[in-house]
């Protein structure tokens, strides 16, 4: 579930983008009405590194670090219980944590290591295979150029931005659900028929702009020999 907050967030931050794109397409300014998007774009960034002084540094990094009392003090801190006085959850975490790090350095590591173990070089493989097949599923292609598909369609004014934010929208709401339900689900199934129906609306796509996109350019006529 954590990790599909990253999918949630990301896709979160383009709905909010075509939200301000639409609001400021509406402005009589025209300079405003593409620098205001981009100005906005300032507002999350400064919002994390206000937020970063707060934000502890990772108890697991720190024993790496060789810094245990600093570790100890952080993990304590983070699961502070008013019902668990002995702190007996925090006792079992880091001493798997002390371990799993004692396990880890007695492992070779490295990219020749990775290759060279038959373990590592499948997990390196899947975890390559999955970000490459990501992407050729068409969602950041259709992502980019959905305004424009729109345009094509025959939408005018602000309807092909209205419609890239409902687009942003239900994926917005579709990687929430996702995350709400992958640790039930599983990975591999989630995979599975994610990929199969990219596949299937990618080639809808394919068939729709066929059937229904029109060109401005003229046909060329064929010279006389």
């Amino acid at each position: 579930m954590l990790t599909g907050l990253h999918g949630f967030f990301l896709v979160s931050g383009y709905n909010v983008s075509s939200w301000v794109g639409f609001g400021c397409f509406f402005s009589s300014n025209l300079t405003f009405g593409w620098g205001g998007p981009i100005a906005f774009t300032c507002i999350p960034p400064l919002v994390l590194l206000a937020g970063c002084i707060w934000i502890p540094e990772s108890p697991r990094w720190l024993l790496t670090q060789g810094r245990v009392d600093e570790a100890w003090r952080i993990l304590s801190r983070l699961h502070r219980d008013a019902s668990d006085l002995n702190e007996i959850a925090a006792h079992e975490e880091f001493f798997q944590m002390r371990r799993q790090i004692e396990f880890e350095a007695s492992n070779p590591s490295g990219y020749w290591d990775t290759l060279k173990n038959p373990q590592y070089r499948k997990r390196a493989f899947l975890a390559c295979f999955i970000q490459f097949a990501a992407n050729p599923t068409g969602a950041l292609v259709i992502n980019y150029y959905s305004v424009i598909i729109y345009e094509n369609l025959g939408l005018t004014r602000f309807m092909p931005l209205l419609m890239y934010c409902i687009y942003t929208q239900i994926s917005a709401f579709g990687n929430l659900f996702s995350l709400l339900t992958i640790d039930r689900t599983g990975r591999r199934f989630a995979l599975l028929t994610g990929f199969i129906g990219c596949l299937v609306a990618v080639v809808l796509e394919t068939a729709m702009v066929g059937r229904f996109v029109t060109t401005s350019t003229a046909p060329r006529r064929k010279e006389r020999a």
